[in-house]
């Protein structure tokens, strides 16, 4: 039967789904091309998956065109807003205070005709010079702080927007916001930008008459309706400007991801991008996918604590395609499961496995501080960035959640370090007809039905004899290998997907 479909590849033994992806989910995900393993080597199951693969990127397309086109803007951002017209009305008052101190003493005192032309009594007798003196001397008298206070509270109990609307355009074009007429949220922004601006006329006209009180600040109703209830921002309330206002809007997850590829653009292995993107999504399913105004050091320490949860064979065997919190919920039911078990060898049945008590007892063993802190210095690493603007890093919500070395010590001295293999047990491994079997010459069609390959021959004896770790010895390539007055030398060279962590090994062994 044929294996053939088009989006259906092969690497070696194994298949994988290859994809183009259509414009909409390549600018979604940054990337053209969508490659992902299918692990299996059976063409049945594949192509299974490889329909199953495409049928989901064809309704995810689906799903992001009939996405609205554009969002609510944000408590935060409609907060802003309202905080300029008010300051924008109280900082042009202070600017005439400062620009006719003669007259503001003077209406401070009571004067408040102290502008009035000297027009003769008969009305009679004005010409043109006497009217447009005395008309502008009205318009003067209907701009006057007690004029002014009176009209915008009718304005606000009548919820009359018509005279807000420009003040309320103008403050959105400074915070780059597109809110229209159209939009129903507008209206209500407008009716309440009505009453912040009749309480800061209120405020004017006091301050005309020489009252600086406490008290002049935004109507309460503010804080109610748009709360700022974050810790981030309690001592910033009317302290932002764009940037900081458009970073706090933004979720966490948008953030990591943009401080992912700030990582990869300076460039770092292959497993730190894979571990940036495992930490990226601990959080959002562990905490959840917050906005960034939103967050509290309470969210950081919840992190740091639900990362010890995790199982340590997270996205292998019995946690293969769970999220972290699956993952958790079936760890937890395997300790019960082991809790009221007789004896080690006794069988427990969870999911589509039966393991002994003794196998499920290493299966529930959870992450430890040092896996931990390599997820938190993530979110720490992102917050000292330059993705956040420097006025706010000071409010780090991961700050003091990583573990200290004290503690990651006493955890290594009770859990126990890497104990090495005793002779008795080399000897069992070296001995071992499978192990035996992988050395060249065997039968070609044999070793493929019993999946043996030469590297799974020589990698144990390069890591007895180096002391290399697992990931080293696999990623050795054949330039790897030196020779050097008749002594065989391994070289550890850095590339872009290998960091230098030794120079020269001397090997002593050779390959005859």
């Amino acid at each position: 039967m044929s294996t053939r479909h088009l989006h259906l590849t092969r690497r070696g033994a194994v298949y994988y789904f290859r994809a183009r992806l259509p414009r909409t989910l390549a600018h979604v995900l940054g990337q053209p091309m969508l490659a992902v393993s299918l692990r299996t080597k059976e063409a049945a199951p594949a192509r299974r998956m490889t329909r199953r693969c495409s049928a989901a990127l064809d309704r995810l397309e689906a799903q992001l065109l009939n996405a609205p086109s554009k969002f609510p803007l944000s408590k935060l951002q409609l907060r802003l807003v309202l905080e300029t017209i008010f300051n924008r009305i109280i900082g042009e008052g202070e600017a005439r205070r400062d620009a006719d101190p003669t007259g503001y003493a003077r209406y401070a005192e009571g004067d408040r005709d102290y502008d009035e032309p000297d027009l003769p009594g008969d009305r009679n007798s004005w010409t043109s010079e006497h009217w447009n003196a005395w008309m502008e001397w009205c318009a003067r008298e209907d701009e006057r702080p007690d004029a002014m206070a009176a009209r915008w509270e009718g304005l606000a109990h009548g919820n009359i927007t018509s005279d807000v609307r420009p003040m309320l355009d103008n403050a959105l074009t400074a915070h780059g916001l597109n809110l229209t007429p159209a939009d129903p949220q507008y209206e209500v922004l407008a009716r309440d930008a009505t009453r912040v601006a009749a309480q800061a006329y209120r405020i004017e006209a006091e301050r005309w008459n020489g009252s600086y009180g406490v008290r002049q600040e935004l109507p309460s109703f503010v804080a109610q309706k748009y709360p700022l209830d974050s810790a981030l921002l309690r001592t910033w309330t009317t302290r932002l400007n764009q940037d900081e206002a458009v970073f706090l809007s933004r979720t966490i997850d948008e953030v990591a991801r943009d401080f992912a590829r700030f990582r990869q653009e300076h460039g770092i292995s292959p497993k730190t991008k894979a571990d940036d993107d495992l930490a990226r999504r601990y959080f959002v399913d562990l905490v959840g996918n917050r906005q960034i105004q939103e967050l509290t050091p309470e969210d950081g320490q919840k992190f740091a604590s639900q990362l010890l949860r995790v199982p340590r064979d997270y996205g292998k065997g019995l946690y293969r395609r769970m999220t972290p919190r699956q993952a958790i919920a079936l760890a937890d039911r395997l300790e019960q499961e082991i809790a009221a078990a007789d004896s080690d060898q006794q069988l427990i049945a969870v999911e589509s496995h039966r393991l002994t008590a003794a196998e499920a007892r290493r299966k529930v063993e959870r992450m430890r501080k040092k896996t931990a802190n390599k997820h938190l210095t993530f979110f720490t690493s992102l917050w000292r960035s330059p993705l956040v603007p420097r006025s706010l890093r000071v409010m780090n919500p991961f700050e003091g959640t990583l573990y200290k070395k004290r503690l990651i010590d006493t955890e290594t001295a009770r859990r126990g370090t890497r104990v090495p293999f005793t002779q008795d047990e080399l000897k069992t491994l070296f001995a071992s007809t499978i192990w035996n079997s992988c050395r060249r010459p065997f039968h070609e069609e044999s070793a493929h039905q019993k999946r043996l390959t030469p590297w799974k021959y020589w990698c144990p004896l390069i890591a007895l004899f180096s002391g290399l770790r697992r990931e080293e010895v696999a990623r050795l390539r054949k330039d790897d290998f030196d020779i050097s007055n008749g002594v065989w030398l391994l070289r550890i060279q850095a590339t872009y997907d290998r960091r230098l962590k030794s120079g020269l090994l001397p090997v002593s062994w050779t390959s005859s």
